[in-house]
């Protein structure tokens, strides 16, 4: 029997399994707290200051992760009026020591500033700049957003960087040619300016309606991605989005409903952990890490509300499923023999 798992599609027969499969998908946890002025008031305006504005928000950003069939959203848990630290409410939005001693101020009083260990914490306030946040390399474990003008999707673009991802145009904020710093090899080179033209230019001579369909498809997904600076992102890549489930499974796992486990037949190091060792050759280089080389391992391994993600390929193997789990194809079709 061939079972073939569509990249979109989870594709387990009950009669082929020993359960029937439970669509489960991860969810990562976002408290929303909106910074009160001394006066009491919400910011004036801006794409966060109303409680619709909120959920717009995570709605957006829940459309860009749902068109990518990994089974991954964000849950908006609570808005918070947060009255009592006014002295944040015209806070430089776009500073990272103003972030940072937020999140020292929010981390020593938890009730006050109504913080989270288990959720992505979004302050709101009433500066005239953008948002801000740090690195999980970083102490900071917040995210501060202002008024930002014009622009949607900023929570989908900073929470991003909670997941330790850099911008399309390299990870520092001013205009940098090598955006292969960070891992991701699925978008291209461009600075923080660049139009749809400029980005064809540089990477294959021409303007972007000369382009074939595909190479369209790769300026757009850089151009258009969610940590560029487009007013309006749409596309998150494969490589960013295993980085960021990387970073999911490990130092953000406190936001998270789940975990993943990557499955890939031509990862045959000793020692797979299930990571996604995103666009390195495999086996991994010393055998250790990444994907584990068998469905059955990955799904061994695959605990309460854990995704199966399985690399595109055949794989030749019986398989026998004793519990509830979500299996999914991912960078094209998985073939089950």
């Amino acid at each position: 029997m061939s079972i073939n798992l569509f990249p979109l599609l989870l594709a387990v027969l009950a009669a082929w399994t020993a359960v029937t499969t439970a669509h489960a998908q991860i969810e990562w946890r976002v408290s929303v707290k909106i910074i009160l002025g001394p006066q009491g008031q919400r910011p004036p305006f801006g794409v966060m200051n109303e409680d619709a504005d909120v959920t717009n928000e995570i709605n957006w950003a829940n459309e860009i992760y749902r068109a990518t069939g990994r089974g991954y959203q964000y849950r908006l848990t609570e808005i918070v009026e947060l009255a009592g630290v006014s002295q944040w409410y015209d806070a430089d939005s776009e500073s990272g020591s103003v972030l940072h001693r937020l999140d020292d101020a929010a981390r020593n009083n938890i009730a006050t500033y109504a913080f989270r260990n288990d959720a992505i914490n979004v302050y709101v306030n009433n500066s005239a700049e953008g948002g801000i946040c740090s690195y999980p390399s970083s102490s900071s474990i917040i995210i501060l957003i202002g008024r930002v003008a014009g622009k949607t999707r900023v929570l989908a673009h900073e929470a991003g960087h909670f997941f330790d991802l850099c911008h399309t145009f390299g990870c520092s904020c001013n205009p940098c040619d090598n955006p292969e710093s960070d891992g991701i090899l699925d978008t291209l080179r461009h600075t923080s300016s660049e139009s749809e033209d400029d980005i064809a230019q540089r990477a294959y001579g021409t303007t972007y309606d000369n382009l074939t369909a595909a190479k369209q498809e790769s300026v757009a997904d850089t151009y258009l991605n969610v940590m560029s600076y487009y007013s309006d992102p749409i596309r998150i890549t494969s490589d960013q989005l295993d980085k960021q489930t990387d970073t999911s499974n490990g130092a953000r796992l406190n936001v998270a409903s789940g975990r993943t486990r990557f499955v890939d037949y031509r990862n045959n190091g000793q020692f797979p952990n299930g990571g996604s060792a995103k666009t390195s050759p495999l086996p991994l280089p010393n055998g250790t890490g990444g994907p584990y080389p068998t469905i059955a391992q990955g799904a061994f391994f695959a605990g309460e509300n854990v995704i199966v993600l399985i690399r595109s390929g055949t794989y030749q193997e019986g398989l026998m499923l004793d519990r509830p789990m979500t299996l999914r194809a991912t960078r094209g079709n998985a073939i089950l023999r």
